[in-house]
C-alpha cells in the first residue's frame, strides 16, 4: 500500500467553509498560496466543494482578484465566522460548463506499452473520452500524467487531441 501524506483542512475551517456555502454567505480567510507566494486575507464567497483526488478545494469567488479560483482548504490557517453581504455573485461559468476531453493513447509509445493501456483504462480504440467541468480540468490533466508540474519527464499515457478550438 502506498500511503499518500493525509491531505485534510482543520475541521473549524472546514466546517465555516460549509457553512458559508450552504447560508450563501461571504467569509474572511487568512490562505497561503503556492502560485503567488504569499499569505493574506481574503474575502471569499463559496459557491462548490471540489475534489480533486488528492485534496479539497473550495470554488470560491475572491473579492480581491474579482474572479471564481480554486482555494486549497489545506492552506487557509485562518476563517472568520460567515457573514452577510450585500450584492450577486457573477455566475461561474467554468463550474458549470463541461467538456469532452478526448485522450489519445500516446502513438510514440510501442505497440505494447500502448496495448497496456488500452487494457488497464478499458479501451477498445485509441481514445479516452471524458467529461469534466472545465474549473477541474487542469486537476484532471495533471492526474493524467500531462501536466508534469514536478519537473519530472515521465512518458505520457496519453496526448491531449486538439479539438479545434
Amino acid at each position: 500500500i502506498l500511503m499518500l501524506p493525509k491531505r485534510l483542512p482543520p475541521l473549524d475551517i472546514a466546517r465555516r467553509v460549509v457553512i458559508a456555502l450552504l447560508a450563501g454567505k461571504r467569509l474572511r480567510v487568512f490562505y497561503y498560496s503556492v502560485s503567488s507566494d504569499g499569505a493574506a486575507w481574503r474575502f471569499l464567497r463559496p459557491g462548490a466543494l471540489a475534489w480533486d483526488g488528492r485534496r479539497w478545494h473550495v470554488r470560491a469567488w475572491c473579492e480581491v482578484r474579482e474572479e471564481w479560483r480554486d482555494f486549497v482548504l489545506g492552506r487557509i490557517s485562518k476563517a472568520e465566522w460567515p457573514e452577510e453581504y450585500q450584492g450577486t455573485m457573477p455566475r461561474d461559468v467554468d463550474w458549470h460548463t463541461w467538456e469532452t476531453l478526448k485522450l489519445k493513447v500516446n502513438p510514440a509509445l510501442g505497440e505494447d506499452a500502448r496495448a497496456s493501456l488500452r487494457l488497464d483504462y478499458g479501451l477498445e480504440g485509441e481514445v479516452l473520452e471524458v467529461e469534466v467541468r472545465r474549473a477541474l480540468r487542469g486537476y484532471f490533466l495533471a492526474e493524467m500524467y500531462l501536466n508534469a508540474a514536478d519537473g519530472k519527464v515521465l512518458p505520457p499515457h496519453f496526448v491531449l487531441e486538439k479539438t479545434g478550438k
